[in-house]
């Protein structure tokens, strides 16, 4: 976003940042490489009068060509990943008259990559180019309609279109990603996604439109009041057909035999190998997600040491669906109030409490869920055909060969037709949408006290409690019913999406933040947050951003104590510390001004636990379900009972700056800065792999009832074959490198 506007005197700069992935230093993972390959990056702004006192522009830019060495997981492939970034921004600031100004500014940028990769891939048949397209657009006006009264209003849409993504094979031995079980479903033989697919298309567009009056009374006897109130619309639009494989099958192997850098699939016939149908039976229309809300705020102050803030915000969701069928329309009311407290009238120490909900926009996961529109459905079968690659003497087939057999056994024993080991999910059969959903919230509570440190400085101590509500669940009972689609005329149960109370997940931190000026030219800031993330439910992941809770589904088929047990999550991070300063160091005048930058950075480890996918038909009654599950989670620990290392990191700048004569140019500098981040190269091992395997996984260990018995290491589960390794040079805490900029401004 533009953010400066220009003024009645022409100011710019440029400025070239040169990086290198050879400046870049070697993790201890087996086959990391570098790329001795200088890449310059070319940032420019401009910005000056068109009619002075009246009308002003800024322009910046950028572009960049960046090639660097990529590693894959396990396989320690090395290939060349390049990305081109190339951005343009502008704006216009107008002002008509003393009281009325409006601005406009516009971005546009685009970025092409070259051999780009979804989640953990061991190949290059995984790799696809892909390009994105982006623009924004805005108009600010603000206008004084009284001394104490102003109005804002702005309009700001913005587009993307993301084209290239995926497999540029539909057939099925090419166009079939296969994903490993004992390696935490690392994938092969095809990338995630169909970039050639006919109705292929992946538009997320939106616009906000907002209006707010501020008004400011003082007042003798109760004090100030600066009062904001207005109106909000956001519209959110999603078009795209999620073909997640190219040929609309996908295959997870029992495990995989790796040989340097060529793998070998193992389909094991029986409950270990899974033939997933992922077809899209209705192309999108694209989902339209509105929020309305309105709100009104007060920052009162009611004399030098007591003041308040007291706001509330309305938000009614109006939802339709990548089909058009609208979704729900819940109304949400946010309090956000607060209050702080000077103890002696002189900012010496100030306490402050707060009380606020935050709701969050209302996501096109949940939105489409019951949409046929651009949704796959999915459906698993197990494999049952000839064994691929269970011999360990060999010979082996290569991953098309291998496939070549599954898809022959498939197609002749009922293909698609064939009974689901577990319930498919349809979107638009057996998936429905709660009319009264609502958007996932957090309420959050917080009490801190700030002092002053001697005019030189000052602490913050905070502390946080957030907890999360409205959480999104998925519900398949007994009574939520059954359905036919009408297609094939199979019934199944159906899945109700709506909000859940059967899980928690909540927050608390301790936040302290300092700066201090211990000498002129010394200055030292810091911040640390000491925190906890406890509950029963991830809520989100990297990959989905939301994660439905399934605490819900079939709950005599499972139990709280095993299947979402609370505990760590996996965002939980203990300890965050960061140490930052600048020194400016000793020199002449005439030789410009050098300042030393520093970071120490600490990162306590994330949590790990040891789960497992379980078969718990065989322990219960069936109670009337079409098809229950097949395997269900069980946690074997307590959830995040193990910590990842954490890692200490050291960095460094240096900034030299001086002023030069360029004709009536008083400002005119030029400058250099270098970095190097992690000085010390300590290569610390922040992650790895943790894939457990019970039955389900490998046949020759022993079933037990996770409702009565305790499940044994070596006999129920055991360690998969790259537990606690490395996945890639990305496990290890980011290796030393150094960058250096130079440059102009006027």
């Amino acid at each position: 976003m533009v953010t400066k506007s220009g003024g009645n005197q022409f100011h710019g700069s440029f400025r070239t940042t040169f990086t290198n992935d050879a400046w870049r230093a070697l993790t201890p993972y087996p086959g990391d490489q570098n790329l001795d390959a200088l890449v310059p990056a070319y940032e420019m702004t401009l910005g000056g009068p068109v009619l002075k006192d009246k009308l002003w522009f800024f322009s910046a830019g950028r572009l960049e060509s960046e090639s660097t060495n990529s590693t894959t997981p396990y396989t320690s492939l090395n290939y060349t990943k390049e990305v081109k970034d190339r951005r343009g921004e502008g704006k216009l600031t107008y002002t008509m008259n003393p009281g009325n100004t409006v601005r406009l500014s516009y971005l546009k940028k685009t970025t092409d990559t070259l051999n780009d990769s979804f989640s953990t891939i061991m190949d290059r048949a995984s790799l696809y180019d892909d390009s994105i397209y982006e623009s924004l657009l805005s108009v600010n006006y603000t206008s004084v309609l009284r001394s104490n009264l102003f109005f804002e209003g702005q309009y700001s849409a913005r587009k993307m279109d993301t084209q290239g993504v995926g497999s540029r094979y539909m057939d099925l031995l090419k166009g079939t990603p296969i994903w490993d079980r004992s390696r935490g479903q690392a994938r092969f033989n095809a990338p995630t996604y169909c970039a050639v697919c006919p109705d292929a298309v992946n538009l997320m567009n939106n616009w906000d439109v907002y209006g707010k009056l501020n008004y400011f009374l003082s007042t003798g006897s109760i004090g100030s009041h600066s009062i904001v109130t207005g109106f909000d619309v956001f519209k959110e639009m999603r078009k795209n057909n999620q073909n997640s494989s190219a040929s609309g099958f996908r295959v997870q192997a029992t495990s995989a035999i790796i040989d340097g850098q060529n793998i070998y699939p193992v389909f094991r016939s029986g409950t270990s190998t899974y033939v997933e149908w992922l077809p899209v039976f209705t192309p999108t229309k694209g989902n339209d997600l509105r929020t309305y809300s309105g709100f009104i705020n007060d920052v009162w102050r009611l004399n030098r040491r007591l003041n308040f803030n007291l706001g509330v915000r309305l938000d009614r969701n109006s939802i339709r669906d990548q089909g058009g069928a609208p979704v729900g329309n819940a109304l949400t009311f946010s309090p956000r109030l607060g209050a702080a407290f000077d103890i002696r009238g002189d900012s010496k120490w100030v306490v402050n409490v707060g009380y606020a909900k935050y709701v969050g926009v209302f996501p096109t996961q949940v939105a489409d869920a019951a949409s046929a529109a651009g949704r796959q459905a999915s459906y698993s079968f197990f494999y049952a055909g000839p064994n691929v690659n269970t011999d360990p003497t060999g010979p082996y087939l290569s991953s098309q060969e291998a496939l070549k057999i599954l898809f022959d056994w498939f197609f002749a024993n009922g293909g698609t037709s064939r009974t689901p080991r577990s319930q498919p999910t349809i979107p638009g059969v057996n998936t429905a949408v709660d009319p009264s959903i609502k958007s996932a919230s957090t309420t959050e509570t917080t009490a801190g006290v700030a002092r002053d440190l001697w005019n030189k400085g000052s602490v913050r101590v905070d502390f946080i409690y957030r907890k999360f509500g409205d959480i999104y669940g998925n519900f398949l009972n007994t009574s939520t019913g059954v359905v036919t689609d009408p297609r094939t005329g199979q019934r199944f149960n159906l899945t109700v999406v709506r909000n859940t109370n059967s899980v928690k997940r909540e927050y608390k931190g301790l936040s302290t933040q300092f700066t201090y000026r211990p000498a002129r030219n010394l200055l030292v800031s810091g911040n640390w947050m000491l925190a906890s993330l406890r509950g029963n439910v991830e809520a989100e992941d990297a990959t989905n951003v939301i994660v439905r809770a399934s605490a819900d589904e079939y709950p005599e088929y499972r139990e709280p104590r095993w299947n979402n047990p609370v505990g760590y999550l996996d965002g939980d991070q203990r300890h965050r510390v960061r140490i930052w300063g600048s020194y400016d160091l000793p020199v002449l005048r005439e030789a410009g001004a050098l300042v030393l930058g520093f970071m120490q950075r600490y990162d306590s480890g994330r949590p790990y636990d040891y789960t497992m996918p379980v078969d718990p038909r065989p322990y219960v009654t069936n109670p009337g379900y079409l098809l229950p599950p097949s395997t269900v989670t069980y946690f074997i620990t307590p959830r995040g009972a193990f910590r990842f290392n954490g890692a200490w990191r050291s960095d460094l700048s240096l900034s030299w700056s001086r002023r030069v004569p360029m004709g009536g140019l008083s400002t005119a500098q030029i400058f250099l800065r270098a970095v190097m981040n992690n000085v010390t190269n300590n290569h610390r091992l922040i992650r790895f792999n943790s894939t457990i395997i019970g039955r389900t996984g490998d046949s020759t260990l022993a079933a037990f009832n996770p409702f009565t018995s305790t499940p044994v290491e070596g006999v129920n589960w055991r360690k998969g074959p790259s537990f606690g390794q490395p996945i890639s040079p990305g496990s290890y805490q980011s290796p030393r490198d150094f960058s250096f900029s130079v440059g102009f401004r006027f």
